[in-house]
Order: structure tokens, then C-alpha cells, then sequence
């Protein structure tokens, strides 16, 4: 069953009382979200999952991006021999992890 609220304050006064009267019988737990993930396309040769935050950084200084707001997860080939990565990135507004 998916519960929705208003507040995270809403979800941990809710999580408490199904715990405290059906924790026998019922399991609550709290949905975290997952960090976004983004896929840049056509990447170097020469970049690889341990360059890219810093390539990415150093390329773009009028986004101000900060190291550490991305993790490099993998590199991909694809079948038209193009090199992608895929970033996890920090989100930077909303709800938090």
C-alpha cells in the first residue's frame, strides 16, 4: 500500500503508529529517493569514469558546479561505436535522500 502526505514530519508520525500498533503484522517503510541520473552522449576516448567530474568542471565555468555534486557510475559503447557515460548527479533542490 502507498501512502501519501504532506510533510516528511507526516510520514514519521505515520511510520511510528503503524509500527506501534501493526508492527506484528504490518511493515512500514519509507520511500527514499533514488539520485537523478544523466547520460552524456559521445564522449572522448581519452575520458573515462575517474576524469569526467573534473573535465566536466574545468569545460563549464559559468555553471558552477562543484566537485563532488556528480559520480561517474559507468561508460557504454554503443553499436555505432559512440562512448556515453552515465552521471549520477546531486539534486540541488526539493525533497532530500
Amino acid at each position: 500500500m502507498l501512502i501519501e502526505t504532506n510533510s516528511i514530519q507526516e510520514i514519521e508520525v505515520l511510520e511510528k503508529e503503524i509500527q506501534s500498533k501493526c508492527g506484528e503484522e504490518l511493515e512500514a517503510r519509507i520511500h527514499r529517493l533514488r539520485k537523478p541520473r544523466i547520460i552524456v552522449l559521445n564522449i572522448p576516448a581519452d575520458i573515462n569514469t575517474s576524469n569526467i567530474e573534473d573535465t566536466i568542471v574545468r569545460q563549464n565555468p559559468n555553471l558552477n558546479l562543484k566537485k563532488g555534486s556528480m559520480t561517474a557510475k559507468f561508460t557504454y559503447d554503443t553499436k555505432r561505436m559512440n562512448r556515453n557515460a552515465v552521471l549520477e548527479v546531486a539534486q540541488t533542490h526539493g525533497r532530500p535522500y
